[in-house]
């Protein structure tokens, strides 16, 4: 979209910000406000089809010298001070003019527009391109289409000079409604692992068709791979051909490819004969496809053409691993055992997986690096490396990664670990189900023994509880649950470490640390973004809360990332439309952003948001309709939450505040003096928590506890008057995996206190002499 230039003004009125004319009768005359006289003798110009130059300078005095502009009247003044004639000293006063009217009301999306653009490019003097920013977001606030898409691209590619980080989910906020094909484009930049569902259902299928090129190669490749529809090679290549007949960048390689793994030998054919097109055409594509079509040709046996172009094809890790093959069993060339072990070698160092085990199990290693080297290729997907794996473990009776590395076999297909996996959990489980699982894995494979067993045990149910995290280490998922990245459940079969619900699934991690999430496939707002799978798959979690409609998720790395619904949440940044709540600059808009990057110790759920303890002492509020807010104060513990209303904190002074989530500016100081403090739910429903803290000074280790149900602060006293609890000395509070709280007293004997939610207000239990 071209940018305006406002040189003259226009013959429609421009939007008027002004204060209300000041009007007084005096039989039938009307007393006219200086401001209002000003803004009418603009208008009278306007009407004028080729105003003079006189005209134009008389005008020109009279704003420069009036007292009372509006703020209108003021932006008028700088458009007449921008024009191709005016001086360099008129030319200076624009954009100030401009940004005056802007700060006392003037909401004019086209100027502001335009005011940013001058700013971004130094096309005016006084140019600044923090302030571009700016006005540009304003402008975009605003619903002008030009702002609204380099807003857009903005947060899509972030910006080194400005720290505005790459966040898509936030750009396609920004992108206007009628640009399809900017839509589109954005559900192809941002997938990695899947499009969302409503990238495919809302943007990508309804569109698909020559006038959005990016929507055709977007559901061509949702059919390919089942996202969110049907999986449907037909339809798939036909949306390839499609946007590969209209030019869309890499849609002749993806029909190639699919055409490749296709059943029907023509169709083969035709991808063959597409990628020796666009290997000729493209030398940017040209080495990858390469490598692609040699691992076509040597997967179906045609081991001189595999050779030829493999060794065209230049340096990577599947080239080399293929040629070492061919060299060493002669496949398509002589045998030749020198050559095959330099190509293993180059393979090894450039990661691949296989050639790493086969290569260092081999080589003159010490024990510790070969162990080191083959426990990467392991991590890295090789069965073999990984069944060496165990049975190292195995031969040091290091039982915990034994078991670690048998499961990661049995589950990557190893038959003979699926088999002696079943036979530990047939010795080690009562119920036989654990073991049925693996032999039937094994049978589907072929085993003659697990079929047997199968037989012997056909009595049998293999059936397991869905929904929970059963005891061998494996999830099973409901009906209509499915994990992304890929969809199998593969991922779930050992090795879960812990799981943790999520608003409509589970977010799941593994042994090795990698997280992901299972999702209910009919609920909207359920899919994290790819960037914030990345992060969750990389890092791995160490909490995870919910509120019904959005999930937040601190990582180990002191990172927190949310998905869900906007305003409830699920967006770190999700600026109010009403200009009057804004943030003022870019900096503003991307504070809570920033503060949840790094350093975040503890996060809770509100109704309807999130509120989140760094290290440096921040507490930090977002969600609710869309606003974040930084909570007046510094803190060392959050408090609360639990899907409630309120929340508190503990600050660095040992004063126990607390605040509702609509209104984090009035807080509430319920009690000073604590040393520690936790919180736990009311364990029998209903809204509110309870928190039991310990008081120092005077009160050194004695126990108190409040009870705190929307915003009513109750002093419950059953603590401090407990003739048990009194006649000790408390100290290590703590609070365990089931979120009740744990307190030691000077005998070394531990006591449970948690809230009973007997009554509406809740009540405290005390479990004394816990072992």
């Amino acid at each position: 979209m071209q940018l305006f230039s406002l040189l003259y003004f226009k013959r429609s009125p421009l939007p008027l910000t002004i204060t209300a004319a000041l009007m007084t009768f005096s039989g039938c005359a009307i007393q006219v406000s200086p401001e209002q006289a000003l803004d009418d003798e603009i208008k009278e110009y306007r009407q004028i089809d080729t105003p003079t130059e006189q005209q134009t300078q008389t005008l020109k005095k009279q704003l420069e010298e009036s007292e009372s502009r509006s703020p209108w009247a003021t932006a008028s003044l700088a458009n007449l001070y921008n024009n191709t004639e005016a001086s360099q000293q008129d030319k200076t006063q624009v954009l100030p003019l401009y940004e005056q009217a802007f700060e006392e009301g003037y909401l004019s999306a086209e100027s502001m527009a335009y005011v940013a653009n001058q700013h971004l490019t130094g096309g005016l003097p006084n140019a600044d391109k923090i302030k571009g920013y700016h006005y540009l977001r304003k402008a975009a606030n605003l619903n002008n289409e030009w702002a609204q898409t380099q807003v857009a691209n903005l947060f899509l590619d972030g910006n080194d000079d400005l720290q505005i980080p790459f966040i898509p989910k936030t750009s396609i906020l920004y992108i206007p409604e009628d640009h399809v094909d900017f839509k589109a484009w954005y559900c192809l930049s941002t997938f990695n692992y899947r499009m969302d569902k409503t990238c495919v259902e809302k943007i990508l299928l309804p569109n698909a068709n020559a006038q959005n090129p990016y929507a055709l190669l977007g559901a061509a490749i949702a059919y390919e791979n089942g996202w969110h529809v049907a999986k449907d090679q037909a339809k798939a290549i036909g949306y390839y051909r499609q946007a590969a007949e209209i030019g869309v960048p890499n849609s002749k390689q993806y029909l190639g490819e699919l055409l490749l793994t296709a059943n029907e030998p023509n169709q083969q054919a035709e991808g063959v004969l597409l990628y020796e097109q666009l290997i000729a055409s493209d030398s940017a594509l040209a080495s990858g496809l390469r490598t692609e079509l040699a691992a076509y040709y040597f997967q179906h046996k045609q081991y001189r053409k595999a050779l030829a172009l493999a060794q065209s094809a230049g340096a990577n890790a599947e080239t080399y691993y293929q040629l070492y093959q061919q060299y060493a069993n002669g496949l398509g060339v002589a045998r030749n055992r020198a050559k095959a072990e330099a190509y293993l070698q180059r393979a090894a160092v450039s990661g691949h997986p296989d050639a790493m085990f086969t290569h260092y199990s081999a080589a003159k290693l010490e024990k510790n690096e070969r162990v080191r080297l083959i426990k990467m290729a392991a991590e890295m997907g090789s069965i073999e490396a990984s069944v060496w794996m165990a049975k190292q473990a195995k031969s040091v009776a290091d039982e915990d990664n034994y078991l670690f590395w048998l499961k990661e076999s049995a589950i990557e297909g190893d038959i003979d670990s699926q088999i002696e996996l079943a036979q530990y959990y047939q010795t080690h489980f009562s119920k036989l189900a654990y073991a049925g699982i693996w032999y039937q894995r094994a049978a589907d494979q072929g085993s003659k023994q697990a079929k047997r067993w199968l037989a012997e045990h056909r009595y049998l149910s293999l059936k397991l509880t869905s929904g929970k995290l059963l005891k061998d280490g494996s999830f099973i998922l409901p009906k209509n649950y499915r994990l992304i990245f890929d969809g199998s459940d593969q991922y779930l079969q050992a090795n879960i470490e812990q799981v943790w619900p999520s608003h409509c699934g589970w977010v799941i991690q593994r042994a090795s640390g990698e997280a992901t999430v299972a999702v209910h496939q009919s609920k909207p707002w359920c899919e994290p973004s790819a960037q914030e799978l990345e992060l969750m798959y990389e890092h791995g979690v160490n909490k995870v809360v919910h509120n019904n409609g959005a999930t937040a998720v601190l990582l180990n790395n002191g990172q927190v990332i949310t998905w869900g619904g906007r305003q409830i949440g699920g967006y770190l940044i999700e600026e109010a439309q009403w200009h009057e709540e804004q943030a003022k600059n870019w900096q503003e808009l991307l504070a809570p952003y920033r503060a949840m990057q790094q350093g975040v110790v503890d996060i809770a759920a509100l109704e309807g948001g999130f509120s989140a303890l760094t290290k440096s002492g921040d507490i930090w509020q977002w969600g609710v309709n869309g606003k974040a807010t930084h909570i007046e104060g510094q803190y060392r513990q959050l408090l609360g939450g639990y899907n409630n209303i309120d929340v508190c904190g503990l600050t660095t002074d040992d004063t126990l505040n607390c605040w509702t989530q609509h209104a984090p500016e009035k807080i509430k100081p319920v009690v000073k003096g604590v040393t520690s403090a936790y919180a736990t739910p009311f364990s029998r429903g209903g809204y509110g928590f309870g928190i039991v803290g310990m008081r120092g000074g005077e009160f050194e280790g004695m126990l108190t506890s409040w009870s705190v149900y929307y915003s009513n602060i109750k002093h419950d006293r059953q603590i401090e008057n407990n003739k048990e609890i009194l006649k000790h000395n408390w100290h290590n509070l703590r609070q365990d995996k089931a979120g009740n709280i744990l307190a030691t007293n000077e005998n070394g004997d531990v006591a449970l206190l948690y809230y009973s939610g007997a009554t509406r207000f809740g009540g405290f239990s005390y479990q004394p002499h816990l072992k």
